[in-house]
Formats: C-alpha cells, sequence, structure tokens
C-alpha cells in the first residue's frame, strides 16, 4: 500500500465544472481505509487546517476560473511533496496545461476509477528519485562567532539524498492500458550554513532550491515553503551534528588580488584577508591551520610578479589553472587539492 505520511493517503480533489463526476470520484475513494478524500469547488476553500494537507491533488477537468488553477502553488507551499495530477480528456491542450500549471501529470480522466486507485497504489514505484547527493552552491560557516565563507572541502559534508531529499522528475501517463513514464532528471541544489560549537558540526540552515522536491523533517524542523518560487525551501535552526570527516578551507574579508576579473581562481581561493583550513574526524574538530599569512605572500608575489607561473617551482597543474579560467567554476572538492599545491608552492620559495 502506497502512503505518503506513511499512514493514510490524503487526497484533494477540485474543480468548479464537473461537481457530479467528482463526488462519485471522492465517494469512491473514501470507500478504502488507507485514503482521506476531500472535494472543493474554489480555491478559497482549501483549508488543510481542516481537511489535513494533500499528498495527492486532482483536478477533475480543466478550470474555469482561472485563479483556481492557484490551488497547485498553494498544495505545494503546504506539502512541498504533493503529488498533483491533471485527470482530464486527452486532448490537445491537457500537455499544455499539465507544464502551464506545474502539474505533475496527466490522466485520462475515462479511464474507470479502479485505474486511477491502481495508479495511485503505484505511485510510490512511478516517482522517479534521482539519487544525488546534492549540488553545493553556496555554503558558509559559523566559527567563532563569525560568519565564514566556506571555499572548499574534501569528500562531501551533507548528501542530501542521505537526508531523505530527492527532486520529483515531470511524470506523465500517456493513457492506460500503454503505459509510458517520462521523467525529468534534475539534481538537487542547495545552500548550506554550519556551525562549530565546542569542537563539533553541526547543519544549522538549509536551503533546498529545487521547485518540486520531496522533503523531510531534519532534526523535527520541517520546511519553510511559504516563498519557494523565489527562494527554495528553506530549514532554519536545524541544529544537526554531523559525522564528517576531512577538511574545510574557510575565508573571511574578500580581497580581490586581480582588479576587475570575476572568474580568476586567485581572488577565489586566496584573496581572504582570513584563511583558515580545518581538520575533522568524525563530526569533532581535531585541529586547525591559519593560511592567513601564505593568502598575504600570494597576493604580495601576483602583485611583484605578474609573470609568476613562469617561476621556477610552479607545478604544472597551477600553470594550466593560471591559463585556463575555467578553474575557477571548480567544485569545492577540487580546489582542495589546488589548496593542497599551492601550500607545497609556497614552501620552496
Amino acid at each position: 500500500m502506497y502512503a505518503f505520511n506513511g499512514k493514510r493517503t490524503n487526497i484533494l480533489i477540485i474543480t468548479d465544472r464537473l461537481l457530479h463526476t467528482a463526488e462519485l470520484l471522492r465517494d469512491f475513494l473514501n470507500n478504502y481505509d488507507d485514503i482521506d478524500c476531500n472535494l472543493i469547488h474554489s480555491l478559497n476553500d482549501f483549508a488543510p487546517d481542516e481537511t489535513g494537507i494533500p499528498d495527492i491533488l486532482i483536478s477533475a477537468g480543466y478550470l474555469e476560473n482561472i485563479d483556481n488553477w492557484g490551488i497547485v502553488e498553494s498544495v505545494r507551499r503546504s506539502n512541498s511533496s504533493a503529488i498533483c495530477i491533471l485527470w482530464g480528456m486527452v486532448d490537445s491542450c491537457i500537455i499544455d496545461f499539465t507544464d502551464k500549471y506545474n502539474f505533475n501529470e496527466w490522466f485520462e480522466r475515462t479511464r474507470p476509477f479502479e485505474d486511477l486507485l491502481e495508479h495511485i497504489r503505484e505511485f510510490e514505484d512511478d516517482i522517479y528519485e534521482y539519487n544525488s547527493i546534492g549540488i553545493d552552491l553556496c555554503s558558509e560557516l559559523l566559527f567563532s562567532d563569525d560568519d565564514y565563507h566556506i571555499i572548499a572541502y574534501t569528500g562531501n559534508m551533507i548528501k542530501v539524498n542521505l537526508l531523505g531529499i530527492f527532486p520529483l522528475g515531470k511524470i506523465r501517463m500517456k493513457g492506460f492500458p500503454y503505459k509510458a513514464v517520462y521523467v525529468e532528471k534534475s539534481e538537487t541544489k542547495y545552500m548550506s550554513c554550519y556551525s562549530i560549537k565546542n569542537k563539533t558540526i553541526f547543519l544549522k540552515d538549509l536551503c533546498i532550491k529545487n521547485h518540486s522536491v520531496k522533503l523531510p523533517a531534519l532534526n523535527g524542523v520541517a520546511p519553510d515553503s511559504e516563498n519557494y518560487i523565489k527562494e527554495g525551501h528553506v530549514y532554519k535552526g536545524i541544529n544537526m551534528p554531523l559525522k564528517y570527516t576531512g577538511s574545510i578551507v574557510i575565508g573571511k574579508d574578500h580581497k580581490e588580488i586581480r582588479k576587475n576579473e570575476d572568474n580568476c581562481i586567485l581572488n577565489r581561493m586566496f584573496g581572504w584577508k582570513k584563511l583558515f583550513m580545518l581538520e575533522l574526524e568524525n563530526g569533532k574538530m581535531t585541529g586547525i591551520k591559519d593560511l592567513s599569512r601564505i593568502s598575504k605572500r600570494i597576493r604580495r608575489l601576483q602583485v611583484l610578479f605578474p609573470v609568476l607561473p613562469y617561476i621556477t617551482g610552479y607545478s604544472p597543474l597551477l600553470k594550466r589553472m593560471w591559463m585556463d579560467n575555467r578553474y575557477c567554476n571548480e567544485p569545492p572538492q577540487k580546489l582542495y587539492r589546488y589548496y593542497t599545491e599551492y601550500i607545497k608552492f609556497c614552501k620552496n620559495i
């Protein structure tokens, strides 16, 4: 049996045209003990505090009042994992309406109710959960009561799939009995904030930038999806201890090395007045290296010697980095390797 909440599946039907058909579907679904089904006739009737938060939204046919199409966004604000189905006649408009109003799929309304129920029961198997560890767009660390930018690290500080967070691909059923699933793959993109207290690292805040995504509570904290279209799904005050083992490079007070060159990798790596490398094992900080002097030295060398890549001791990797601006867009894991190269270089000159 399938249920989003693990107990009962809450289904909400909306229609402002097919009133009798929608009532028949509601009564049919409510015959099953594991389903709670409610029917509304307009967006203004949506009251999740009274009927419960929907796991599945079904629009019975096209909606005449254009404002009622906003039900999809309203449902996803209350439950970002909700599956929204446009249950209508297959015609030239159904695919366009599915995309325009951000439904997950459409379903042929002339099929028996039993086919729709079977589809709902099997939905969990049909949802494409892309097993993504996530793409880190930007990270910060609260350390010694100061906010630092996380520049590089080894391994993965978090893996969003292990937190139970999965993006949902768009699914369309091409009419039974011919069943075909079309899935739009996506990576989970996120922004994160960590903190270190008593030498223990915590996941403090997390922002998931995907629109359609399966989101659990993290450490008892539910996501705020009120403004998910602009801001993403935001977890505030998670304060979850992590078991991370590796090294993190953090920086504060940015200063440009090469002026007016946003894509300069030196600006990204060493344009910081304060620069530290933290060592962690199983979530506990075991060491810290102050790279501020090395950062300052490289900035001075760049000012004094614009031909820095060609002096003795400069590694082939660093020469390639200097000549190719694409290195500026490398992920944090690769940037960490470059730090080790620069540290070796500074020790040799």
